[in-house]
């Protein structure tokens, strides 16, 4: 036999277990394997039951008890387990996370003593701040209106503490005409409460239930009135009840009025670094000698990168021979006049501080072709004015270039002045 018997605190306990046997059997009780001790827990045996008696249940009763009927070797047990229950202590550390629009958020901690028994949820109630009390300097007082009709003048008054343990409400009050004056609790003389204890905020008219059976620990109260203060407590519930006190915020929350303000948009700051990459790399050049050539790239990089030179592993920085430009990711090497000397591996190197890129190329340096091999340029013996006349050895036949060798062919760009830097590209096929 085992079974579970639930008490409220200050009810009595009357435990009657029937028992048969004969000769009569020898009873035996034990809480926790240990001999029943104290006036308060009496015990009450006949030869066909027994009794386990408490006249007030407290806490320190419940506990898992055992009645044992022995009668010389035989015996039976029987289990009982009692639960005393009581209210809840209120909820902890009740704080508002957030407020927003019309709305509030509560957050709280559960109870440090649930009363020995299940919660059953919280209870949520709100005050309006507009329906304190006023308070004037000196005594903190509750103030009530005059009556509207008169009452029985009465030597005292009523005051009932309020479940908040900060808070006292005015229950009933029989004055002598005229609003009533009653100093609050602690105060002692003017000033506000006496020694060791807590400034007391107003005291508020009316509660009004939020959630009730609430059964998590942070809830949100909507639909609060513009412009006004709110208080705030929570409750503990279980099967005895409410807790006798209620956790509370502080300080009012303030609902304040909309209006337009402008708040500039954050925007992250965007990370624009880049390592060093040559978008165009330097190609392989042959050039002729004594004529300026330029080697050419394009890179790119955040922080701009830094731009050296190389010929052959060399450092160009310091040759007055050579020339370098930078212009919107443009690199460009000006070589003044090579000669067959200055031909090599030539490396373009960027760096910064994320990271270097390079890229080369292989310049050659021919030198000048001989005279009568190639294209001559000449000028026409009685023409007016700059003309081009290009020759190419030819048949012996041909004739009419003046100046020129009897075995060249001639052609003549027809009736064109041409300019100090003027090109121009022919191809033609030599006479027979």
């Amino acid at each position: 036999m085992r079974q579970t018997i639930q008490k409220k605190v200050g009810e009595p306990v009357n435990l009657l277990i029937p028992f048969q046997g004969k000769p009569r059997p020898q009873v035996t009780w034990t809480k926790e394997g240990q001999p029943l001790a104290g006036e308060e827990v009496s015990v009450r045996n006949s030869p066909t039951d027994t009794i386990l008696f408490i006249r007030a249940a407290r806490r320190v009763h419940s506990g898992t008890y055992q009645v044992t009927v022995r009668i010389e070797n035989m015996e039976d047990k029987a289990t009982l387990v009692l639960q005393v229950v009581d209210k809840p202590s209120p909820p902890q550390d009740l704080r508002v996370t957030e407020a927003w629009g019309l709305n509030v958020a509560l957050e709280w901690k559960p109870p440090q003593d649930d009363g020995n028994t299940e919660l059953w949820g919280y209870t949520v109630q709100k005050a309006d701040k507009k329906t304190m009390v006023s308070l004037g300097s000196g005594a903190p007082t509750c103030t009530l209106p005059r009556p509207s009709r008169p009452r029985p003048q009465l030597p005292f008054a009523v005051l009932t503490m309020d479940t908040s343990p900060s808070l006292c409400c005015l229950e009933s009050l029989h004055g002598r005409g005229g609003d009533a004056k009653v100093p609050r609790r602690g105060s002692r003389h003017q000033g506000g409460p006496g020694p060791g204890m807590p400034p007391l905020p107003p005291c508020p008219q009316e509660w009004f239930t939020v959630l009730e059976h609430y059964r998590r620990t942070h809830c949100v109260v909507p639909e609060l009135i513009i412009g006004n203060g709110y208080y705030f407590r929570v409750f503990s519930q279980n099967m005895v009840g409410s807790s006798d006190r209620a956790a509370t915020t502080k300080e009012p929350v303030f609902i304040p009025r909309p209006g337009i303000t402008y708040e500039p948009p954050n925007y992250k700051a965007l990370d624009f670094s880049e390592a060093p990459s040559f978008t165009q790399p330097l190609v392989n050049r042959s050039v002729i000698a004594g004529y300026t050539t330029m080697l050419c790239c394009a890179v790119r990089g955040s922080p701009k990168p830094k731009i050296s030179w190389f010929k052959n592993g060399l450092d160009l920085g310091e040759d007055a021979r050579f020339r370098m430009f930078s212009k919107q990711g443009v690199l460009t090497l000006e070589i003044r006049k090579p000669c067959p000397f200055d031909g090599g591996i030539y490396v373009c190197r960027a760096t910064n501080l994320q990271g270097e890129a390079q890229c080369e190329c292989r310049l050659e340096v021919r030198g000048e072709e001989p005279r009568g091999q190639g294209w001559e340029v000449g000028r026409a013996g009685q023409q007016q004015g700059p003309w081009l006349l290009l020759c190419h050895p030819g048949p012996s036949s041909c004739s009419g270039c003046t100046g020129m060798d009897p075995g060249m062919s001639r052609w003549v760009l027809a009736s064109r002045r041409l300019g100090h830097n003027d090109t121009a590209s022919f191809s033609s096929a030599v006479p027979q």
